[in-house]
């Protein structure tokens, strides 16, 4: 997926977005997120998802859609937790 624009993610603010070609939507906001096992990984998840939710307001975006599995897959983070802050 190549992206014609990028906002590099900060410590305040985890998420960046990707003006993506060719997927059907004006960008794709990436979360960064926890890993299973570091401190305080709930409210780091929590913050990931706020994170993106003000990049989405800070873009326009009047309908954001959100994975409600955020760091699940090879990160090892709980399903069952990640549903929790959704």
């Amino acid at each position: 997926m190549a992206g014609k624009n990028m906002a590099r993610s900060t410590h305040a603010e985890p998420a960046y977005y990707l003006a993506p070609d060719g997927l059907g939507c004006r960008f794709v906001i990436h979360a960064v997120r926890p890993v299973r096992g570091m401190a305080n990984e709930d409210q780091k998840l929590a913050d990931a998802i706020w994170a993106a939710l003000r990049l989405a307001e800070r873009l326009n975006l009047k309908i954001p859609s959100l994975s409600p599995a955020i760091s699940t897959g090879i990160f090892g983070f709980p399903k069952d937790a990640c549903l929790v802050h959704f």
